[in-house]
């Protein structure tokens, strides 16, 4: 088999007996032990990460959350798995046409059920999404998204942030938007006559209508936040993590271009691009005098900034 083959065969090993050494890795794939560390390389540059446990009842398993990167097929990876399937199996009877139609059609509803997703769900350090969902929105997020789920136009009643006046609005729920901190449902203002981002916090009440409507099939949250002034730009973070936290980061995606460097001392050199200054500030914090910001510095001079103050507070009493 190909080493692609053979990476991927690997994936399914993993995948469907949790934890194996790598003598079994490699009586499986009948390569030798060499190879199962080469394979294991190769993935991680995928961005698929297997990790190891030593020990007589040690071996190799792979966290499903490392698997995500490789779900998001794009749609040239389908478009070329379709030609492969027609090629090898369209002039052939062979008995595993029929299962293989299947599973291909499981790919592509899959995939068009993740683009979709994409194009009107878009948090940002999804990692703290939990936490907030159990304040006073979560009601509120759970109505608006069944209103946007069945199509339906939904009435809320909404604070302004400039005059704290009340106004009865009905709007048209297109995606929802998680950023610093902020949940905001993003949707077509019948008041306004555009499409306006609304803070579920400033949000007192929320009615679903019968009324039905149609989102624009070209519309896409993604293209939309510039105008919304939602996104902010991005901005590159590097750590140095401590234990325990040093354990539970690396089991995670916190941020675009992820990279760990594992240090001698158990602790990680982390680098990311993250959003969200707040939020990610937030997860500093938490993590307490386990971590040191490297970069950026404005980032350090910020903490560093508010933490005096928190001294000062302390020293008062």
């Amino acid at each position: 088999m190909s080493k692609v083959s053979n990476c991927l065969r690997m994936i399914e090993l993993l995948m469907a007996r949790g934890k194996m050494k790598i003598s079994e890795l490699a009586e499986e794939l009948e390569v030798d032990e060499r190879m199962i560390r080469f394979y294991r390389d190769e993935l991680e540059k995928a961005q698929v990460f297997v990790d190891s446990e030593r020990g007589p009842h040690g071996g190799y398993y792979i966290e499903r959350k490392h698997l995500f990167p490789v779900l998001n097929f794009t749609a040239e990876e389908l478009e070329s798995i379709e030609m492969a399937v027609n090629s090898v199996f369209a002039k052939k009877h062979d008995q595993h046409l029929e299962k293989l139609q299947y599973a291909l059609d499981k790919v592509r509803a899959a995939h068009q059920h993740w683009e979709n997703r994409q194009r009107h769900i878009y948090f940002t350090n999804s990692f703290l999404v939990n936490s907030e969902m159990a304040a006073n929105e979560s009601y509120r997020y759970t109505t608006l998204y069944e209103a946007f789920a069945k199509r339906n136009k939904a009435k809320i009643t909404y604070k302004a942030a400039s005059s704290n006046q009340q106004t009865e609005r009905v709007i048209q729920p297109y995606a929802f938007v998680y950023y610093d901190e902020f949940l905001y449902c993003v949707g077509w203002c019948e008041l306004r006559e555009e499409l306006r981002n609304f803070k579920l916090v400033r949000i007192e009440q929320v009615e679903i209508l019968p009324d039905n409507y149609m989102i624009p099939r070209s519309f896409d949250i993604r293209n939309e936040l510039p105008q919304l002034g939602l996104i902010k730009d991005s901005f590159f973070v590097e750590l140095h993590i401590q234990s325990p936290y040093s354990y539970t980061v690396k089991e995670s995606v916190w941020g675009e271009h992820q990279h760990i460097t594992e240090q001698h001392d158990g602790s990680i050199l982390f680098r990311a691009e993250m959003n969200g200054k707040e939020s990610v500030k937030k997860w500093i914090f938490g993590m307490g005098v386990n971590v040191e910001v490297i970069h950026p510095q404005w980032l350090r001079d910020e903490l560093k900034e508010t933490m005096q103050k928190i001294v000062e507070k302390y020293d008062k009493k």
